[in-house]
């Protein structure tokens, strides 16, 4: 975010320059107002360039989280920060949240990022115990998959 604020800032101070010194480029000699007049918008184009590149790799690649909380313990700690790859599981349709090309599926021991289904302005960083027809159930604090005991290693009970 901070390199979007930047872009931003640089792009704005090159306007301001830009629109503050036109009409005195223009009257001491029109070739060298033509070629400074190019030299910002070339500077626009690079400065916007970068900007939609950033926007673009940040939601559509890699997206940055906190760890908060406990539960992904001994492998992360809280306060640990980490990139999660968007594209593993596929390429999805923003908004509508629509899988275009499969790539896999998740795994057992798989880290993942997802939306908190109870607040949709949450995300969640939990690890993959289960997939497909699983059964998971927590019995005096034991994990069972399937009915039978889940030796998770990561477990925290």
């Amino acid at each position: 975010m901070l390199i979007m604020l930047i872009g931003v800032f640089a792009f704005a101070v090159f306007s301001v320059v830009d629109a503050a010194s036109l009409a005195k480029r223009k009257k001491e000699n029109y070739e060298l107002a033509k070629y400074n007049r190019w030299f910002v918008y070339v500077g626009y184009v690079v400065i916007l360039g970068f900007m939609i590149m950033y926007v673009g790799v940040r939601h559509a690649v890699v997206r940055p989280f906190k760890i908060t909380g406990e539960a992904m313990r001994p492998t992360l700690l809280n306060g640990d920060h980490i990139l999660v790859n968007k594209l593993v599981y596929g390429v999805k349709i923003p908004f509508i949240r629509k899988t275009l090309i499969p790539i896999s599926e998740p795994k057992r021991g798989d880290v993942i990022a997802f939306i908190y289904p109870e607040d949709r302005s949450k995300v969640v960083i939990k690890r993959v115990i289960g997939v497909g027809d699983d059964t998971i159930e927590i019995r005096n604090k034991k994990i069972f998959l399937n009915g039978l005991p889940c030796h998770d290693t990561y477990s925290i009970y």
